[in-house]
């Protein structure tokens, strides 16, 4: 068997249509059906129903279709591994880490791109929230992870989203609205809230009070802090709440709750920026790598 058949079929498998999948996969329609059909005979059974109105998998197909599809990731990434071995790809690349956020994601997206480019080496480098721009401009660090909201209009730094989450609030466990389900914004805007930021007229200061801002709610304080570590130490001391995206709870902090906020939801970006103009070969493939799952 072919593996160039189980691709066709995942295609077609994730389409649902072979016009598309013989798009995807630079076919004429009649060529990825004759492979579908040379499939099904190899395999000794139907994987598709076709109708003139639809194309479904049989129960069969989808059976099949589970248990194949890791097969062909699996094929896809040793045939990487291997070009990169055997072309002795080599170099190094610089990461900006802002805060403790990225415990939650790095080591899963590090280990796959070792994995794929394992002759490439991995510098770190403490990145500030006020400098991306200029760090990314002179070169300090090849990517970053932070926040998108000051660098998405700007014309020299691309950026790719690694997750967006609705927001929750975080807080001591002693807190008194820790023991809620949910709590409003009118209850949140009672307690300090603390956020990590340099400047008040950024835009990611401006994310953060558009939360409240919407609903014509003016905090009672906001109180902002140079990284994550000392908002953490704040929680801890039990001096305020922080507004959140809700995978920060896989962090599994101690006596720290997360409670569910009421109303419409407030979406959150963390993602990776880059500067378009770098000429390190290596950017390009640690963002086409960058994801989780």
């Amino acid at each position: 068997m072919q593996i160039n058949k189980l691709i066709y079929f995942l295609s077609v498998a994730n389409h649902l249509n072979f016009t598309k999948a013989a798009q995807e996969c630079y076919l004429a329609q009649s060529a990825i059906s004759q492979q579908i059909t040379s499939l099904e005979q190899e395999v000794g059974f139907q994987l598709f129903k076709r109708s003139s109105r639809k194309v479904e998998l049989t129960e069969a197909g989808k059976i099949f279709y589970e248990e194949i599809k890791d097969v062909v990731e699996r094929y896809k990434n040793a045939v990487k591994k291997a070009e990169n071995i055997a072309h002795g790809f080599k170099g190094m690349i610089t990461i900006g880490v802002c805060g403790d956020i990225e415990e939650i994601f790095l080591p899963q997206i590090l280990n796959k791109f070792k994995e794929m480019y394992p002759l490439i080496d991995i510098k770190f480098k403490r990145a500030s929230l006020e400098d991306t721009r200029k760090q990314l401009e002179n070169k300090i660090y090849d990517v970053v992870f932070t926040w998108p909201y000051d660098i998405e209009n700007l014309k020299n730094i691309d950026y790719k989203v690694i997750f967006e989450e609705d927001a929750c609030a975080m807080m001591n466990s002693d807190n008194d609205l820790a023991s809620r389900s949910a709590v409003s914004r009118e209850e949140l805007a009672g307690e300090n809230n603390i956020m990590v930021e340099y400047k008040e007229k950024t835009k990611n200061y401006k994310h953060f009070c558009k939360f409240y801002s919407k609903y014509n709610i003016i905090p009672k304080s906001i109180i902002t802090v140079p990284d994550g570590s000392i908002l953490n130490l704040m929680i801890d001391l039990n001096m305020g709440i922080s507004i959140v995206p809700k995978i920060i709870k896989k962090l599994n902090r101690p006596k720290v709750s997360f409670v569910e906020i009421e109303g419409e939801p407030h979406p959150i970006k963390f993602c990776l920026a880059y500067l378009k103009d770098n000429t390190n070969p290596c950017v390009e493939l640690f963002v086409k790598e960058a994801s989780i799952s």
